[in-house]
């Protein structure tokens, strides 16, 4: 995972990343899900997949699964993220990078 400081620009279309100076746009697809909770400094990963190439179907039936049995009691202390590719605006680079997304945004990738 990248550790710079990394600013997001989203609009209906693509997601602009800008990292160190380079400008990145996200591809559509994506390549990885992590569920946690951070607590206290303390982070507790529910679940991880990273992949090189695009999340199946069977992942994401597995996602859902997954979240639908989580205990009610730790939901609201849930945290998300996806996994995405990443160009550069001129084409020479590419980079994959994890990010957080909100619960509503998980719903709607997910499905659920």
């Amino acid at each position: 995972m990248l550790k710079s400081k990394i600013k997001l620009y989203k609009n209906n279309l693509n997601t602009i990343i800008m990292l160190n100076n380079s400008i990145y746009y996200t591809k559509i697809g994506i390549y990885g899900v992590k569920i946690y909770t951070y607590t206290n400094k303390d982070c507790k990963i529910i679940y991880k997949q990273e992949l090189n190439t695009l999340i199946d179907n069977n992942i994401i039936e597995e996602v859902k699964a997954l979240y639908k049995n989580i205990d009610e009691s730790i939901k609201n202390d849930l945290k998300f993220q996806i996994y995405r590719n990443c160009k550069s605006i001129d084409g020479e680079e590419s980079c994959m990078i994890w990010w957080n997304i909100s619960l509503d945004e998980f719903i709607e990738y997910f499905s659920i």
